[in-house]
């Protein structure tokens, strides 16, 4: 499904730049571009469900989809407020990028914590350097804060440097929820160490 979609998504968006550039046909942009956010946010959770399975306790919820989503779609929010900053005429979303950007930022945070709290803080802050650096600290706080600062004054000043700090921390966020996955996963890790070096010996 997430090749599917993968596909999909490259596929519409070959399409709408196409159409951009050689027709001046304003509904057939917004169609591609509403079908570009609906198979993207489609990615986005199916990446994450692709690995809700009943043999693994910790990925065994829909909390972790929901997760995958909501950092995505704030990687998503800031890179558009970037490519926003660029362009420079202040008109991405009827002005309205940096409500999105604090939107996104809370759906991330949510299915973020959504899925610590399935997993358990005691788990989870066994791996504290991920865990309270690379999720709580990067993931959530500065998430948090850049986008807060984006609804303010601050956002007129730099918004290029702005949207770049948001998408970094959403970046990490994201990355580091991921790899916490696979640290509390039960039974990977230890197949892992015993197979690769037994591979490599061949014995």
């Amino acid at each position: 499904i997430e090749l599917m979609l993968l596909g999909a998504c490259f596929i519409v968006m070959a399409a709408y730049l196409v159409v951009r550039k050689r027709s001046s046909s304003a509904a057939a942009a917004k169609v591609l571009a509403v079908a570009g956010i609906v198979f993207g946010l489609m990615l986005g959770f199916f990446c994450g469900h692709g690995y809700v399975i009943e043999a693994q306790s910790t990925w065994n919820t829909d909390t972790l989809p929901f997760a995958y989503l909501g950092t995505s779609l704030a990687c998503g929010a800031f890179l558009f407020g970037i490519l926003g900053a660029v362009k420079g005429d202040g008109t991405e979303l009827g002005g309205k990028s940096a409500i999105a950007a604090l939107a996104a930022a809370v759906v991330a945070v949510v299915g973020m914590l959504a899925y610590v709290m399935h997993v358990g803080f005691a788990a989870m802050s066994s791996q504290a350097l991920v865990f309270w650096g690379g999720v709580v600290v990067v993931g959530i706080v500065g998430t948090l804060v850049v986008a807060v600062l984006g609804m303010t004054s601050a956002a007129k000043v730099n918004q290029l440097a702005l949207s770049s700090a948001g998408l970094a921390c959403a970046a990490v966020g994201g990355i580091a929820i991921r790899a916490l996955m696979w640290l509390c996963a039960t039974g990977y890790i230890n197949l892992f160490s015993h197979t690769v070096p037994s591979v490599m010996l061949n014995c």
